[in-house]
């Protein structure tokens, strides 16, 4: 066994995952995780490919989702909030993942609190500086008193100063931290379903619209009655007809034709909807079809196909 120590680890858990991957492919595998002294404890093995997850929950639990099982993912530690998630399986047949909202709001926090005291101490010194250079300026004369205690004064200025670089540095990795767990947060729901959904260009869905295959039709005031929308989805795609996209305005849907499929349709509205939201929801099967963009109007609709037994 050996125990590695990585003080700032929690500022980076992307790059700390992809450490740990890689001392499983070294034959270390991870054993224990130490919150407070800040180690990793690991065993020695075979070499392996295995991916990493890195989690934080305030509701300790001793198992895992049933979907995570599923995918193969295994709680191997935890040590208060935080836990770590193992999988053998490849990337690519890997599908779940942890939230990372609980890691980023933490993360954001301790960001804020950092940049509180920066401009609190910022704010110090220029005071103190302000002062100084009065006196320093001014017709009158300075006088040096000897003091034993100096060195006193030297050291706090060197912890002060030592600490104002670390407080600096905190905030640039977290911050670079947080928009790296943002965008994967939003990879899965925006990059993925983007390609997927633009892949006809224009000039393919005007063809296709002569030829009949591609239609459109207005559906206008939806939003007071999203059942009947639900339900007008699910007859469309019975009918072979397909949902490829939906206008940004959300009052415009475009269909392909096709084979008739059995679809589940769900038109939500949600004021507050962040990447937790959608990962329940893609965990559970459905996928990410609109999302409104208007301040005043929060929807979302969502699809699942219905396997035939």
């Amino acid at each position: 066994m050996k125990t590695h120590i990585k003080p700032l680890w929690s500022y980076d858990v992307q790059k700390t995952e992809k450490w740990l991957t890689e001392q499983a492919k070294a034959g270390f595998h991870l054993k224990e995780l130490h919150r407070f002294k800040r180690g990793f404890t690991f065993t020695k093995g075979e070499a392996k490919d295995v991916i990493y997850r890195i989690g934080y929950d305030k509701i300790q639990t001793t198992t895992l989702s049933q979907t995570l099982r599923k995918d193969g993912w295994e709680k191997i530690t935890q040590s208060g909030k935080w836990y770590v998630i193992a999988n053998e399986r490849p990337q690519a047949e890997v599908s779940t993942s942890t939230s990372r909202d609980p890691i980023i709001k933490r993360n954001n926090y301790i960001m804020y609190t950092f940049i509180a005291l920066l401009i609190y101490f910022t704010m110090v010194t220029l005071m103190n500086l302000a002062v100084f250079s009065t006196d320093f300026f001014s017709d009158g004369e300075v006088e040096v008193v000897e003091s034993p205690y100096w060195i006193i004064t030297y050291i706090v200025a060197a912890l002060a100063t030592a600490f104002y670089i670390f407080m600096v540095y905190s905030v640039m990795k977290i911050k670079k931290s947080i928009n790296a767990l943002s965008a994967e947060n939003l990879a899965p729901f925006t990059v993925q379903h983007t390609l997927e959904k633009t892949s006809l260009a224009k000039a393919e869905e005007r063809q296709l619209k002569r030829e009949g295959i591609l239609i459109k039709r207005y559906k206008f005031g939806w939003m007071y009655s999203p059942d009947k929308l639900e339900q007008w989805l699910e007859r469309m795609a019975a009918e072979g007809n397909r949902l490829h996209r939906i206008h940004k305005l959300g009052t415009i849907f475009y269909f392909l034709k096709g084979e008739p499929q059995k679809i589940k349709f769900s038109a939500d509205y949600q004021n507050l909807s962040n990447y937790s939201y959608f990962e329940i929801h893609r965990q559970a099967g459905w996928k990410d079809e609109y999302r409104s963009g208007s301040a005043l109007q929060k929807w979302t609709h969502l699809e699942q196909a219905i396997r035939r037994r």
